[in-house]
């Protein structure tokens, strides 16, 4: 593998050609395709997801306890 190649590269154009595949029938059909290297690609972008969203809402949390810790104090000295 290349260096800086991103490992799940593979897996997304390998679904690229299946929908490929299966918009190009007439009849029904489905391909399955299964193992262990593509759910760790759907673990990873799931987890990567969450981490993200989670960060975004603790961010938030803190800069407004930060505000109201900071404002509460303000408010006790007299300072506006």
């Amino acid at each position: 593998m290349r260096d800086g190649a991103d490992p799940y590269s593979a897996i997304d154009e390998t679904e690229r050609i299946i929908r490929q595949f299966e918009a190009g029938q007439d009849e029904v059909s489905s391909v399955e395709w299964t193992g262990v290297y593509r759910f760790s690609h759907f673990a990873r972008q799931h987890i990567r997801a969450d981490i993200e969203r989670i960060t975004a809402f603790v961010i938030l949390a803190i800069f407004s306890l930060y505000l109201i810790a900071f404002r509460s104090v303000s408010y006790r000295h007299g300072i506006r």
